[in-house]
């Protein structure tokens, strides 16, 4: 029975590690380089926000001229399709029917 008693204590002694060692792991203030990568992410959405090209579906942000979202293939909004007179005129050389 005393080294059940053992061997049990161990396995919790390890389980508790591993949880915690997360939660001890971290210091308290947040890193110079993680700031750096949410400023970049802020601004992106923010660019992404003035050129109208932030997908209403997922809200993911994408770049300038882009005219379907990159996370989910939705057609953006500010995007516009060509017109079908466009499409077939390009295909006759550009002449006008």
């Amino acid at each position: 029975m005393n080294t059940e008693l053992t061997i049990g204590l161990l396995i919790g002694a390890v389980a508790l590690a591993f949880a915690a060692f997360p939660i001890l792991r971290r210091k308290g203030a947040p890193r110079a380089s993680d700031e750096r990568a949410l400023d970049r992410l802020v601004d992106r959405a923010a660019d992404s926000l003035a050129a109208a090209t932030a997908c209403a579906r997922c809200y993911a942000a994408n770049p300038a001229g882009s005219r379907f979202c990159a996370a989910c293939g939705k057609p953006l909004a500010g995007a516009h399709a060509p017109a079908a007179g466009d499409a077939d005129a390009g295909a006759r050389g550009g002449a006008a029917p």
